[in-house]
């Protein structure tokens, strides 16, 4: 059989080719022209016309078109017979267009291309209606196909299967695809990418690209009944030609020719004959490839992503073999595919050009909030280290996060506490709240800590602060404004934005979120906040303590969903004296009326419906990832299905030396979580000397406060966690009013509880409730960080009295097995029994 092959193609070359180029302005922007390109040469609007010696065609995408030599011939006939061709082109177009090659346009987005709108639409609306043609495997491909003319089914069955085993080399050397709409991807040929998934409801038409090995004409011919039988069962009868079947290299019966698909269209003719001239040398070589279908997919799938560094050694060997058997013609082009095996594929020179451009970093911090720990503590390590955030500086807790809001609620806590007074027979009157003061005092000590860090980052000789959106655009490669910059380690800490769900006529009304609500300038006579969570807690006490009136609407039984029952019931109850609280409902609409903006919210046990209304609203639904902003995909580091940062127990993404940390994670969003977490990213990345050196994360005893009215705080397990988890436990439980301070304060509604593991004594979490609720669980957080994480330190020790210090010590004394209570949404809890 090889000897048959290789007589069949021991003559000069004569073969068929078609190349795809893309219309352009000077600056390579698409144009979609081809319409008005082929009438103005042709004096008429058709799909194919013969021009110049050469035929010019239409393609799907009007961006793009077709140059086909009239005939075929050999390949110096062809290169010259194109080129003369495309000269007249220029000439005739007044030299208005750049034609420009690759697999992909490079920079093209899809909603600047359409596809061809005059003739052949009923094709073109079965694929539409079948696999949607508007995207990038329908719009924005380029191919140079290759027709090898055979003579008899013995030749077809031989050169097919060749081709088919040679495909992942010939798609390694000819790789020109590794940019999508301007952003470096993992892959260089990103054609394939797109074109191999193309036509996904149907998969047989392509099959992963790599054809099937034949032993027999027949089998392709039965391949070809199968993908019709699809079709047919689609309503797509009209598909049903053998130019339908989307594999790398397909049997043209009607043209008595093989035509080659998987390879790229390269950036000139010369190039397109090389590859050419490679493929008949290798045909007529006696050739010993790789058949397995599994293992061909994989090196495919290599070529794809790498373009020729992955299968280099063997490229090289068939090299060698393709230079021995060329014709004479053939070897004066065999010399560009050694350059392009040496050098790399056309992908691969595109993006290491982009490498050499680009900024190198010894590190980049994406995020200048806790980020900036880790970017000023690799500075001081002499380090080469880029700070990029568009701002503001300092990240959400610096600007709208925890110093504005505490700045705001500090003076809420004292309005109250002057409230409260009365009940210990303090009767004082508060005169007046000035809410432009409190305001303006707020913006002061925030826009003076956001200068005073904005100019130490700025004036750092070691750290180079870019303050614009950065955006992956390829492997360790960022777009940062109008630079390109690198680096093997990066930090995301890129934080977390309002969620804002699909509420019908929300966006219409307008709404308030935690970042537009510090710059009102005067406060709304009432106000209703969606959501039930801490932010609408901490804001419904703040502005219901300013005179506002106020109505939250949450989801669930509970205000403060996830908290221990019995505390956030306390909290509901104590805040309702001052906030209408709403749970259990589920608002589904809103729309403005006249000054005022009207929420209408479902009762998820009955369904009825209600309406509530207010001059303003204040959106607390919960929090979302940036990482939609920031496309981390495109370095291959994985986000889960709502897109926060995935990362192992050292901090470090799915991409080796990206780590993350924060509100990225999607996890504790604390700022003081965030601190620890850049530590540990500090030691992972810059300082650890090896995997056993590495610092794993510890969250077992992580606290956080909720600054509402009253404050509630906690750190570690909940009771109905640990119960959750099988855990036996003993949970002690006292009230502020059991110790001589909390009766000194009058103070009904404080209250400690504490959780520990029956076995060994093990502290696993507390929460408390009342004033001074966040120092008192910060004692509980230097137990949990002792050697036993047990309460003897505290059971030692004497402790002030009387104090609420006491509350504590009163709560690990009170230890007793818990029993099983209800809680409002009809599951159960574990809650303390005594």
């Amino acid at each position: 059989m090889q000897t048959a092959l290789f007589k069949a193609l021991a003559a000069p070359s004569s073969i068929g080719t078609e190349h795809e180029y893309s219309i352009n302005d000077k600056e390579q922007r698409a144009l979609t022209v081809s319409d008005g390109i082929i009438e103005r040469i042709a004096g008429r609007l058709d799909h194919e016309v013969a021009f110049g010696g050469i035929l010019v065609s239409k393609e799907l995408q009007k961006h793009a078109i077709e140059l086909i030599p009239q005939r075929p011939g050999s390949l110096s006939y062809l290169e010259n017979n194109l080129y003369h061709g495309l000269c007249q082109l220029y000439q005739a177009t007044n030299h208005e267009y750049a034609f420009m090659g690759l697999g992909m346009h490079p920079l093209l987005k899809l909603e600047e291309t359409t596809y061809w709108d005059h003739d052949e639409q009923e094709y073109y609306q079965v694929y539409d209606r079948l696999f949607n043609i508007r995207q990038h495997g329908w719009l924005n491909i380029q191919a140079l196909q290759i027709n090898i003319p055979y003579h008899g089914e013995e030749e077809l069955t031989a050169m097919f299967n060749k081709i088919r085993s040679l495909m992942p080399y010939l798609v390694a050397a000819s790789a020109s695809s590794p940019l999508v709409e301007g952003k470096i991807t993992p892959y260089m040929d990103n054609r394939l990418v797109y074109y191999r998934q193309n036509q996904a409801a149907i998969p047989d038409i392509c099959h992963g690209i790599l054809p099937e090995k034949l032993e027999k004409v027949d089998d392709y011919v039965k391949i070809n009944r199968g993908i019709y039988t699809q079709l047919k069962k689609q309503g797509a009868e009209i598909l049903c030609r053998e130019w339908v079947n989307s594999r790398g290299v397909i049997v043209r019966f009607t043209r008595s020719c093989l035509e080659i698909k998987a390879i790229d269209e390269q950036e000139c003719l010369h190039s397109d004959m090389a590859f050419s001239a490679f493929l008949l040398a290798l045909l007529r070589s006696d050739l010993v490839l790789e058949e397995d279908e599994s293992c061909l997919l994989s090196m495919l799938e290599e070529a794809m992503r790498r373009g020729t560094a992955g299968l280099r050694p063997e490229l090289e060997r068939l090299l060698r073999l393709a230079e021995k058997s060329a014709t004479a013609e053939e070897k004066r082009y065999l010399p560009l595919i050694a350059k392009r095996i040496e050098q790399g594929s056309l992908a691969e020179v595109i993006v290491q050009k982009l490498h050499d451009i680009m900024e190198q970093f010894d590190l980049i911090v994406i995020g200048s909030g806790a980020g900036t720990n880790v970017a000023s503590r690799a500075a001081e390590k002499g380090l080469r280290v880029a700070l990029v955030d568009q701002g503001p500086t300092g990240g959400t807790c610096l600007n709208n996060g925890c110093i504005p809001s505490k700045m705001l609620i500090y003076p809420a806590d004292v309005i109250r506490s002057i409230q409260d007074a009365r009940n210990i027979g303090v009767h004082a009157e508060l005169n007046e709240v000035d809410f432009n003061r409190i305001m303006s005092r707020m913006h002061s000590v925030v826009d003076k800590a956001r200068s005073n860090l904005e100019e130490a980052l700025e004036n750092s000789e070691a750290l180079s602060y870019i303050k614009v959106r950065a955006e992956f655009i390829g492997d360790y490669v960022l777009k940062a404004g109008d630079r390109t910059i690198t680096s093997k380690k990066m930090v995301i800490a890129t934080g977390a934005r309002t969620l804002v769900p699909a509420i019908a006529g929300l966006q219409e009304a307008g709404f308030l979120d935690n970042v537009s609500l510090l710059q009102l300038a005067e406060l709304p006579r009432s106000l209703i906040i969606i959501g039930g969570g801490y932010i609408a807690c901490e804001f419904g006490h703040f502005f219901s303590a300013l005179g506002v009136d106020v109505t939250i609407i949450g989801r669930h039984p509970f205000l403060l969903k996830g908290e221990d029952a019995e505390a956030a019931k306390l909290v509901s109850q104590r805040l309702s004296q001052f906030v209408r609280v709403i749970t259990g409902h589920e608002v589904i609409s809103v729309e403005k009326r006249g000054k005022m903006k009207a929420v209408s919210a479902k009762n998820r046990e009955d369904g009825r419906v209600h309406q509530f209304e207010a001059e303003e609203i204040l959106l607390a639904a919960g929090r979302q990832p940036n990482s939609d902003l920031l496309h981390p995909e495109r370095s291959g580091v994985e986000t889960d299905r709502l897109g926060w940062i995935v990362v192992n127990q050292y901090l470090e993404t799915s991409k080796k030396g990206i780590y993350a940390l924060g509100d990225a994670l999607g996890k504790h969003m604390y700022r003081h979580t965030a601190n620890y977490e850049a530590e540990v990213v500090i030691h992972n990345l810059l300082e650890a000397n090896g995997e056993l050196e590495l610092e794993k994360v510890d969250y077992h005893a992580v606290p956080y406060a909720v600054f509402t009215y009253p404050t509630l705080a906690g750190v570690g397990m909940k009771e109905q966690e640990a119960a959750a988890k099988g855990l036996n436990v003993l949970v002690g439980r006292a009230g502020y009013m059991d110790t001589a301070k909390g009766v000194a304060m009058g103070e009904e509604s404080g209250l400690v509880k504490v959780v520990l593991e029956e076995e060994t004594g093990k502290i696993l979490g507390a929460t408390v409730v009342g004033p001074s609720a966040a120092e008192l669980a910060q004692q509980v957080v230097y137990l949990m960080n002792t050697e036993y994480q047990d309460l003897m330190p505290v059971m030692r020790a004497q402790v002030i009295h009387p104090t609420l210090n006491e509350v504590l010590v009163r709560a690990f004394s009170e230890l007793e097995r818990p029993t099983i209570t209800p809680i409002a949404d009809g599951s159960t809890v574990q809650g303390s029994g005594k």
